[in-house]
C-alpha cells in the first residue's frame, strides 16, 4: 500500500515512470517487509529492529518502580517531622514505643526492677495522651484510660500489669528473677496492643 501510494504520488507530481520505479523500490527497502500472497492478507513485517522507544534495563528498571514509593514516604517523613517541630505532643506520641522500649531493655540495670516496668508503662501512657508522668499511680492511669476511651479489656490488662507492679514494689521483699520476667513480658505485649490500637484508630 505504502509502494502504491508512492508511486500515485509520483505520478500526480509529474515524476518520469523510472523514478517512481525506483521510489517505489526504495520504499520497499525502507520498510523490510514481505508481502504475503492471497486475498485478506496483510504485509508481514520481517523481523528487524524493535518498534518504538528503547527501555532500560536490569537495576534502571528496579530503580525506576521505586521512585513514586521512596518520594511518597519521604514527604511523610518530613510532614510528620515538620508537625514534630511544632507539636510537641505528637513528638511524644510517636516515640512513645520507643522510649518505653528501651526502659525495658534496661530492666537488667535497674535497682528497682518492678517500679521500672511501672515507669516504662506509665510513661508510655503518659506519652501516648501527653499528661504528665511525674506522681502516676494506677488509679491515676485508670482515670486517663476512661476519659480516652480504650477498650475495657485492654485498659483491664494495662492496669493488672501496674497494679502488679505495685504490689512488687511496695510489698514485703524484693521480686524473683521469674516474677520480673513475668511483669516485663506482660508489660511489653500490653505495650504493643495499646500502640496498635491507637494506629488503627489515627486510620479511621
Amino acid at each position: 500500500m505504502i509502494a502504491v501510494a508512492f508511486l500515485a504520488l509520483a505520478v500526480l507530481a509529474g515524476c518520469a515512470p523510472d523514478t517512481a520505479e525506483s521510489g517505489v523500490a526504495a520504499a520497499r527497502s525502507t520498510v523490510h517487509r514481505e508481502t504475503a500472497e492471497g486475498p485478506g492478507l496483510h504485509p508481514i513485517l520481517t523481523p528487524g529492529k524493535r518498534l518504538g522507544p528503547e527501555r532500560p534495563q536490569g537495576a534502571a528498571n528496579i530503580l525506576i518502580a521505586m521512585l513514586p514509593p521512596m518520594g511518597y514516604g519521604a514527604l511523610v517523613l518530613l510532614r510528620h517531622r515538620r508537625r514534630a517541630g511544632r507539636d510537641p505532643g505528637f513528638a511524644r506520641y510517636r516515640s512513645a514505643r520507643t522510649r518505653a522500649r528501651k526502659r525495658l531493655e534496661r530492666l537488667d540495670q535497674a535497682e528497682d526492677p518492678a517500679g521500672a516496668v511501672f515507669d516504662a508503662v506509665s510513661g508510655y501512657l503518659a506519652d501516648r495522651f501527653d499528661a504528665n508522668e511525674a506522681g502516676l499511680t494506677s488509679k491515676d492511669l485508670e482515670r486517663l484510660l476512661c476519659v480516652r476511651r480504650i477498650d475495657p479489656d485492654l485498659a483491664a490488662d494495662a492496669l493488672r500489669v501496674l497494679r502488679s507492679c505495685e504490689r512488687q514494689r511496695y510489698g514485703m521483699g524484693a521480686a524473683g528473677r521469674e516474677e520480673i520476667g513475668a511483669l516485663r513480658a506482660a508489660a511489653t505485649g500490653v505495650i504493643l496492643r495499646l500502640d496498635r490500637a491507637g494506629r488503627e484508630r489515627r486510620r479511621r
